[in-house]
């Protein structure tokens, strides 16, 4: 039987079925991904920490290279990083660094600007505060 013009045949095509199976795939996976993610419930804070790498000189003073690591379960949003340059128990200088957004299990590399040299004295750094995202 021959088609007129413009007429279409009712039968599926091998392409369209590959198709429906891909998108329904990809559909039960979002709602099962959401659905355990709603199970889960809450998930353990941020537990952020910094590690100072290196120091070197530059023409406007010192950086203290650090690396900082999300090792908690949830991510962490506008982290505030604080490095303190103390002489016994007396401050030097103080820096501050912050960062946007750190994911759960990731890390960050960045710098703290000093015009004392840290080597000279006892560097610390840590996180301060986060916001959730």
């Amino acid at each position: 039987m021959t088609k007129a013009k413009g007429q279409q045949d009712d039968e599926v095509s091998r392409f369209e079925w590959i198709v429906a199976a891909l998108g329904a795939i990809g559909f039960i996976f979002i709602i099962g991904y959401f659905g355990r993610e709603a199970a889960r419930g809450d998930a353990p804070p941020p537990m952020v920490t910094v590690r100072v790498d290196s120091i070197t000189a530059s023409a406007g003073g010192f950086t203290a290279h650090f690396e900082a690591r999300n090792t908690g379960g949830s991510p962490a949003s506008a982290i505030q990083l604080h490095a303190e340059l103390r002489d016994d128990q007396r401050l030097i200088e103080a820096s501050q660094v912050r960062i946007d957004y750190l994911a759960a299990g990731s890390m960050s590399r960045g710098g703290f600007f000093f015009s004392h040299d840290p080597r000279a004295a006892t560097l610390s750094a840590r996180a301060t505060g986060f916001l959730e995202p």
